[in-house]
């Protein structure tokens, strides 16, 4: 049996969280021979993710040829999910950076601290 009022908690602290601003912490590692190309395909990244709903801005925290790495600033984790759902399944990008790198590119949500 299922206690509805657990399952209430539980969802409201999903909407809750649902609500709050989210960072995008993105680490991809270069192929030794792409690093210019994949310096080209976050600049096409970046403004790809210009005109979506919710994105406030992406910060390049490290660009060596050993690692590139990007934050992007989210309104909601809401905003982030639908971009997910909606937008990044269906774009090149994800075959673009996997051309361009010894692996797949690791991106973590975190909650943004206010």
């Amino acid at each position: 049996m299922v206690d509805s009022h657990a399952h209430h908690a539980g969802s409201a602290q999903h909407d809750k969280a649902a609500g709050r601003p989210v960072i995008v912490l993105t680490r991809i590692t270069p192929d030794a021979n792409h690093f210019e190309k994949l310096k080209s395909v976050v600049e096409t990244w970046k403004r790809f993710l210009q005109p979506m709903s919710g994105y406030e801005g992406i910060d390049i925290a490290c660009c060596t040829p050993d690692q590139i790495v990007w934050i992007e600033s989210w309104n909601t984790k809401a905003e982030l999910d639908a971009f997910n759902r909606d937008h990044l399944a269906f774009a090149n990008f994800m075959s673009d950076f996997f051309e361009c790198a010894k692996s797949a590119p690791r991106r973590d949500v975190y909650r943004k601290l206010l």
